[in-house]
């Protein structure tokens, strides 16, 4: 180079680093501006409010376990057994439209469409009498 292996006198730094707060700063007016302008209105911060309420106790008995694991049991078994309840109901419906597309477009002939028609009905009975 010219200026005797330098490619400039003074170099300048492309990426200086940021402060954090100053940024933080910056950013939170932006934002307000942001909302003020989407017209979002700012809620007060309200103090987070437990989900359940717990009871507190100094000894817990072995029946009060127990029974809490139960009830936690139960509404999980419960849970899980609408969900798989809903997707079978789902399966076998997407079944039935599948095979009157095929009989639709003659790949199966009436007798075994009616035949496989009739199974998922009762497979649809069968769903429904484990709801209850």
């Amino acid at each position: 180079y010219p200026n005797g292996n330098k490619v400039v006198e003074k170099p300048e730094i492309l990426f200086a680093r940021l402060d954090v707060k100053e940024v933080m700063e910056k950013v939170e007016v932006l934002q307000a501006a942001q909302r003020a302008a989407a017209g979002v209105v700012e809620e007060e911060a309200k103090p987070e409010e437990p989900a359940i309420e717990l009871e507190l106790k100094e000894e817990i008995s072995y029946e009060d376990l127990a029974s809490n694991l139960s009830e936690a049991n139960e509404m999980t078994y419960n849970e899980d057994k609408t969900f798989y309840i809903s997707q079978a109901r789902k399966s076998v419906k997407e079944t039935m439209v599948f095979l009157l597309s095929l009989k639709e477009s003659g790949i199966i002939d009436k007798k075994l469409y009616s035949e496989l028609n009739n199974k998922s009905k009762n497979i649809l009975l069968s769903i429904r009498k484990l709801e209850l």
